[in-house]
């Protein structure tokens, strides 16, 4: 049986799309609210050919398409932001393992189911990765797998397991662009001064070169562009996604985004290690 971990409210609950109506109290033609039982103000706004899915509506169908794959082996976390407004359930599959051929590290598939009420999101996967040696959360640039079609008012289960399939695929593909971030040697202070460049919060700034000058695991202490992007991922993990979840996972394809265009583009990787000026007193 499945590992669940619910980190915030329950996603089990029913919103409804209603007419919005004016300061006058008359219905404003073509625009409607997707309400949550008990709460005034909606979730979101939305035109008449807005269709609401529910939560659960989402979750059982992607279960229901695990288990049609056999794929039952997995923790599964869900995250429900703010009073309803997104959802995100992943489900960490530990077993299902690929490399990173250049540092010998191995990685586990996970993939985020996403739903929202306020139109922010389409419904989708999101794949991801797992760095099983120190549980950090590590992302992908290619994403996304759609899985919003309907069939008689139902996700589509065939669809579901197509998208699931072609995540798998691009999973074995995904380390790619770490072996491109390992083979970027840089020393222990360009490193300091990349994460200094990579335009975050100072403390993110600062939490990240803690790690990096003090690295908590021995397979980190190697000094390239996939140990920076470590270190981001380490504290982002463990010390920011807990309260900030959709913020920390932002910034971490930021990173990723930035880390890996320095493997491509010498202009890029020369302006991340260039030493700022010091300011004027």
């Amino acid at each position: 049986m499945p590992k669940i971990q619910n980190i915030s409210n329950d996603p089990n609950f029913t919103v409804t799309k209603l007419p919005l109506r004016g300061p006058d109290g008359q219905v404003i033609k073509g625009l409607f609210g997707n309400f949550r039982e008990g709460y005034k103000q909606p979730l979101g706004v939305v035109t008449d050919r807005y269709k609401v899915v529910n939560y659960m509506d989402i979750l059982n169908p992607v279960e229901e398409a695990f288990d049609n794959l056999g794929m039952t082996d997995y923790e599964k976390a869900i995250r429900v932001v703010g009073n309803g407004e997104r959802m995100y359930s992943t489900y960490t599959f530990k077993n299902r393992v690929a490399k990173v051929k250049t540092v010998g590290d191995e990685v586990g598939f996970r993939l985020t189911a996403v739903g929202s009420h306020d139109c922010s999101n389409r419904l989708k996967f999101l794949l991801g990765i797992l760095r099983l040696v120190c549980t950090n959360g590590q992302v992908t640039l290619d994403t996304e797998f759609n899985m919003s079609r309907l069939h008689s008012n139902r996700l589509d289960i065939g669809f579901i397991q197509d998208a699931i399939r072609n995540a798998v695929n691009s999973f074995q593909n995904s380390t790619v662009m770490f072996d491109k971030l390992a083979q970027q040697q840089i020393t222990q202070e360009a490193g300091r001064v990349l994460i200094g460049n990579l335009k975050l919060t100072k403390p993110l700034t600062e939490g990240i070169t803690k790690v990096w000058n003090d690295p908590t695991y021995s397979d980190d202490s190697d000094r390239n562009l996939y140990n920076v992007y470590n270190a981001v991922t380490e504290h982002l993990t463990h010390e920011v996604e807990g309260k900030r979840y959709e913020y920390a996972q932002q910034q971490n394809r930021l990173v990723l985004s930035s880390l890996i265009k320095a493997t491509r583009d010498d202009r890029h990787f020369t302006t991340l290690l260039k030493e700022p000026k010091p300011e004027n007193n």
